[in-house]
Formats: C-alpha cells, structure tokens, sequence
C-alpha cells in the first residue's frame, strides 16, 4: 500500500483550507476608462460580505460598493468609499464588479468552470 492508500481521508475543514490555500494571493486588471491597476484577493471570505452588508444598513444596493473598497486595492492604496463613489467613473464600476462577482471562475490552469461533481 501507498502512503496515500494509507492517510486518512481529509475532513471538510481540511479540504476548505486547502481550496483556501490554492487560492492565495490577488489578481490585477487595469480599469478601461481610468488606467488604474486594481487588485483583487483570489480567495475572498465571507466576513467582509458580512461587513459591507452591515455598513450599507438598508440601502442593499451599496453593498457590493462597501466591499469592493473594503477588498479592493488601487495601485496598491485602498480608497474610502466617499473617493470610490466620486472618483471612480460607472464604466470601471461595472468592471470592478464583473471581475469580483462574474461568474466566470477558472482554475489554476486556466480551465473554465470546476464541475461540482469533480
């Protein structure tokens, strides 16, 4: 038998840090309208979500606002959500908002989607 034959299969908590792990580190794209550099992390967690939720209160359409300054980086500088909202044009907006929530994920290959049951 195989050391891999062997281990012990891995608990969920132990596959979820591992997919977290695969996805460390942040992508950049340049903005079309502006030229700005944005980063944005690969993995993303769920507690800024939460947090930009919070911040928004009841106007939800801000919520994907608060949290793309809250995990966004602009050439390496983060902007308070007043300068996003003044500075950043609707076109780069929309960008930003595809590239953090398109659904068009991809490996780190470069393959499309993972199928769920892969």
């Amino acid at each position: 038998m195989s050391k891999e034959e062997n281990a012990a299969p891995m608990s969920v908590v132990e596959k979820l840090r591992a997919a977290k792990e695969a996805r460390s580190g942040s992508r950049t794209f340049r903005l079309k309208t502006s030229g700005i550099a944005v980063s944005i992390p690969l993995f993303r967690a769920q507690g800024p979500w939460s947090k930009a939720a919070q911040m928004a209160g009841k106007n939800t359409a801000q919520i994907s606002t608060y949290y793309i300054v809250m995990v966004a980086k602009f050439e390496g500088e983060s902007l308070t959500i007043g300068e996003y909202q003044e500075l950043i044009p609707a076109d780069d907006h929309i960008q930003i908002s595809g590239e953090l929530f398109g659904g068009d994920e991809t490996d780190a290959e470069g393959n499309g989607p993972v199928a769920l049951n892969a």
